[in-house]
C-alpha cells in the first residue's frame, strides 16, 4: 500500500490541476531555483514562508500599493534571488506548483532536504517590509496586509491535507521558527544530511557550518545567498546583526494563525 501512496497523491494532484485549484508552473522559465533530485522518503516537514513584491528586483524602488500582491512580481522577485518554494498561494487561494516535490529547492537553509515549502502572498514578517507598509497604507489596508485571506488558509489545509496522505508523520513549522531557534540555539535532534544539521546539532551551529562566516570592517558576515552588493568583499554575505534584526524580532500572533490549519499539525518550536 505504501508504494501506491506517491500515486495516489500524484493522480489526486493532477486532478486538482485540472479543476484549476492547482495551476503547474514548473516549466516557468522564471523558476529557476529547482534543485536536483531526492528521495521522497526524507519529507518530513513543510515550511511555511510569505513574500509580498514591496521593492523592485534591484531593492531601490518601491512598488506601488496594487503590485505588493501579484503573482508575476512575486515570481520576479524569486527569480532575482534564485530561490523560492516548490508552491506559491496567491491571495484568492489559487495555488501554483513551481517545483516538484521529489527536487529540493532553497527555501529552508539547512532544512531542504526534508522539507517541501510552501510561500503564501501577504504578510512578511521583515521589519523594512513591515515600516514600508505602514508609511504606504492606511490603518485598515495595513490590517489586511498584514494577514492572509481566507481563501489562502483553505487552500493551504486542503493542499496539506493531501501532502499528509503521501508523507507519513508530516508536520508544518514556519521560516521564522527556524531562524529563531538559529538564535536562541534551541537543541534538536533530526537526522544527519549533507547539508543539514547532524544529530544534537544546534541550528545556529548548522548554518555556520554549512554557509561559513567572515569578519569585514569589524562586522561578522554569514555566506548566505543575497541580493548583490557594490562592494565586491559582500556579495553573497549577509551581516549576522542584519539577520537577527530580521528574523528573531517576531511577533508570532500576526503569522500564521495555526488554528486555522486542521490537517497537518505545528511542530513545537523546540522540536523540529
Amino acid at each position: 500500500m505504501n508504494r501506491l501512496l506517491p500515486l495516489l497523491f500524484l493522480l489526486t494532484c493532477h486532478a486538482l490541476v485540472a479543476q484549476g485549484a492547482i495551476r503547474d508552473l514548473t516549466k516557468d522559465a522564471r523558476v529557476t531555483w529547482r534543485g536536483e533530485r531526492r528521495d521522497p522518503a526524507d519529507i518530513d516537514r513543510v515550511v511555511l514562508h510569505s513574500s509580498a513584491a514591496i521593492k523592485t528586483t534591484d531593492g531601490k524602488t518601491t512598488l506601488p500599493t496594487e503590485d505588493w500582491f501579484d503573482v508575476d512580481r512575486v515570481l520576479e522577485m524569486m527569480n532575482s534571488f534564485k530561490r523560492g518554494p516548490h508552491y506559491l498561494i496567491a491571495r484568492d487561494g489559487t495555488v501554483y506548483r513551481l517545483v516538484a516535490d521529489e527536487y529540493r529547492a532553497p527555501h529552508a537553509t539547512v532544512y531542504n532536504n526534508r522539507s517541501i515549502g510552501i510561500e503564501l502572498i501577504g504578510l512578511n514578517d521583515e521589519p523594512f517590509v513591515q515600516s514600508t507598509a505602514s508609511r504606504k497604507l492606511d490603518e485598515k489596508q495595513l490590517a489586511a496586509f498584514q494577514r492572509f485571506t481566507d481563501a489562502q488558509y483553505a487552500a493551504l489545509d486542503a493542499l496539506l491535507k493531501e501532502m499528509a496522505k503521501k508523507y507519513e508523520g508530516l508536520r508544518v513549522i514556519r521560516q521564522s521558527d527556524i531562524h529563531d531557534a538559529a538564535f536562541t540555539r534551541k537543541p534538536t535532534t533530526v537526522h544527519d544530511e549533507p547539508d543539514g544539521e547532524k544529530n544534537g546539532e544546534a541550528p545556529g551551529d548548522a548554518i555556520l557550518r554549512v554557509f561559513g562566516k567572515r569578519e569585514i570592517d569589524g562586522k561578522v558576515w554569514f555566506k548566505i545567498r543575497s541580493s548583490g552588493s557594490s562592494d565586491e568583499r559582500l556579495n553573497g554575505w549577509v551581516r549576522a546583526d542584519d539577520i537577527e534584526r530580521r528574523y528573531r524580532k517576531f511577533e508570532p500572533g500576526k503569522h500564521f494563525d495555526a488554528s486555522k490549519i486542521k490537517s497537518v499539525p505545528f511542530v513545537d518550536a523546540t522540536d523540529f
